[in-house]
């Protein structure tokens, strides 16, 4: 993240102090980013309850949050004291998928998790529950995606303080336990890796999303607070802001290297057959200026005109047929200039581009038109 703004600016939004200088006094709105550090700290145990020192109007922003979404999650079924969504005895659903399930003959515990937190709920199934059968014959699997009603309930395990006593239980996606590779057990970064799709279900990427997001959250609210302006620089450059060249390189000439050579039919033309079209194009080029000129001279000369029209559909067609040629000889091949480099004319973007390292150039550029500004990446670089 870049910060750019004026000393005494900076002095008054951060508390901090610049050479020469005496340290500032604590911003006034300390507390408040006291509290989102502290959200920080909880984001990554995930703790279900609502804190303490929760500011008096969270209640009230979760109240208006679920009026465009009605959908109670788990995470706040978990809550319990005053403001909760809902209390022992107060009929919920729950629909997410299922993180572990165990079927005890007499009873059927079962996690679920909508993704709002990362333990999920646990819901205890009855023989006489509708959906049991599901459970008892294997239909319900870890990973099957599921919809139970019941009843919350205080519960009598040490983990949570509430679970749903369920009065229902419904299949909606099945899941294969055996292909379902995410099983009760620790899995490798490298493994995760392989399965993009489902990794964040897992406790680590579930944990390291969370906290990035209260990070996130915490610095908005800080500097939207202190009258900074949020600026989006390009993710795109083709600047070396840091001077390191380190950097990843961004290009569309790659991609028709995989295509054959000749590929459009016809085979690649030889040198000298574009060194042909090239000097037709260039003696087309000419007749049509005479012609032009010619025409303009005969003012009102409608064959003088007709000419002068017929040799520039002649050029243009001309030029198609070498730009063609030139697609074929480059197919398979990068494109290059006269002294053997490659032709970065010829990209997307004109000239050598690149991920970039640091959105600085254009913080500046910003901060001299719009004072106190600050951006937030992303921004990319070789380690």
């Amino acid at each position: 993240m870049r910060m750019h703004t004026s000393q005494p600016a900076l002095r008054r939004a951060a508390g901090c102090s610049f050479a020469g200088s005496a340290p500032a006094a604590r911003p006034p709105h300390s507390a408040a980013a006291a509290r989102r550090l502290a959200t920080v700290s909880r984001a990554a145990l995930d703790v279900a309850e609502a804190p303490a020192t929760t500011a008096a109007g969270a209640t009230t922003a979760a109240r208006e949050r679920r009026e465009f979404k009605p959908r109670v999650s788990v995470r706040e079924l978990l809550r319990t004291g005053e403001g909760a969504p809902a209390a022992v005895g107060d009929a919920v659903e729950v629909k997410g998928w299922v993180r572990t399930v165990r079927n005890q003959k007499q009873f059927a515990f079962m996690q679920v998790n909508d993704g709002s937190n990362l333990s999920g709920i646990q819901a205890v199934l009855e023989p006489t529950t509708p959906g049991f059968d599901l459970v008892a014959s294997g239909a319900i699997t870890t990973g099957a995606s599921v919809r139970v009603t019941g009843v919350l309930a205080a519960s009598v395990g040490a983990k949570q303080a509430v679970e749903i006593k369920a009065t229902a239980v419904e299949l909606v996606g099945g899941c294969d336990a055996e292909a379902y590779p995410l099983q009760k057990k620790r899995h490798t970064l490298e493994f995760l890796r392989s399965i993009a799709h489902l990794r964040p279900r897992t406790n680590t990427l579930g944990a390291v999303a969370r906290v990035r997001s209260a990070l996130a959250h915490a610095t908005h609210d800080f500097f939207g607070g202190a009258g900074f302006q949020l600026v989006h620089t390009p993710i795109l450059s083709a600047s070396d802001c840091e001077g390191a060249g380190e950097m990843f390189q961004v290009t569309t000439l790659l991609s028709h290297l995989e295509q054959p050579a000749g590929a459009n039919g016809g085979g690649a033309p030889k040198p000298e057959e574009l060194d042909a079209a090239r000097h037709q194009v260039s003696q087309q080029g000419l007749a049509v200026k005479q012609a032009k000129e010619g025409a303009k001279a005969a003012a009102g000369d409608a064959a003088a005109k007709q000419r002068a029209e017929e040799a520039v559909r002649q050029l243009l067609a001309l030029k198609e047929k070498l730009a063609a040629m030139e697609a074929a000889a480059s197919s398979g091949q990068l494109p290059r200039t006269q002294g053997g480099g490659v032709d970065y004319g010829r990209d997307f973007f004109g000239e050598k581009t690149f991920l970039t390292v640091s959105g600085q150039l254009n913080g500046e550029m910003y901060a001299c038109a719009m004072g106190d500004i600050y951006t937030f990446g992303p921004t990319f670089r070789r380690v």
